[in-house]
C-alpha cells in the first residue's frame, strides 16, 4: 500500500517486506488482506480485528469469514477498554491446511515453483490447440 503523510503517526512502516516480517513475527494481527497467506503459510498465529467504522463496509463480513475459517478471534477495537484482554488462539492446524489446499495451492504443486507448474501446463497443448482455446 501506499500511505501518505503520517497515517501511522511516529510508527514506522515497511514497504515490500511483509514475507519476512511475517516470518519472524510471534503472531499477526490482521483484518483483510491477501498477506492472511504468509500467516498461514508460516502458521502464525492470528488476531483479526476491525472497527465501528469497518462494521459498516463491504468487506467487513470478508473479516468474519476469514476468522471463522481460520477457528481466530476477532476485536472490534473500538469498543475495547483500558482493562480488556486479547486472546491469541493457538493456530489450529488442520484449519490452516484447510484453507492452504482450498485458496493457496494444492499438494501437487505445493513444492515446485510457480513457473514449473505454468511451463508444464503449457507444454501439454500444442501451438495450435493453445490457439483454439482463445478462439
Amino acid at each position: 500500500s501506499e500511505y501518505a503523510g503520517c497515517f501511522f503517526g511516529k510508527l514506522r512502516t515497511y514497504k515490500y517486506k511483509t514475507n519476512e516480517l511475517v516470518k519472524d513475527c510471534s503472531f499477526a494481527i490482521a483484518d483483510f488482506s491477501t498477506s492472511i497467506a504468509y500467516a498461514v503459510l508460516y502458521k502464525k498465529a492470528i488476531m483479526f480485528y476491525y472497527t465501528d467504522e469497518i462494521r459498516n463496509l463491504s468487506y467487513f463480513d470478508a473479516i468474519k469469514n476469514y476468522a471463522a475459517i481460520l477457528n481466530c478471534n476477532m476485536y472490534n477495537i473500538d469498543s475495547l477498554g483500558d482493562e480488556s484482554r486479547f486472546e491469541i488462539k493457538p493456530v489450529d492446524l488442520k484449519k490452516y491446511d484447510d484453507y492452504k489446499y482450498a485458496y493457496l495451492t494444492s499438494k501437487e504443486s505445493e513444492n515446485t515453483h510457480s513457473k514449473d507448474t505454468v511451463l508444464s501446463y503449457l507444454k501439454k497443448y500444442s501451438v495450435k490447440d493453445a490457439e483454439n482455446l482463445y478462439k
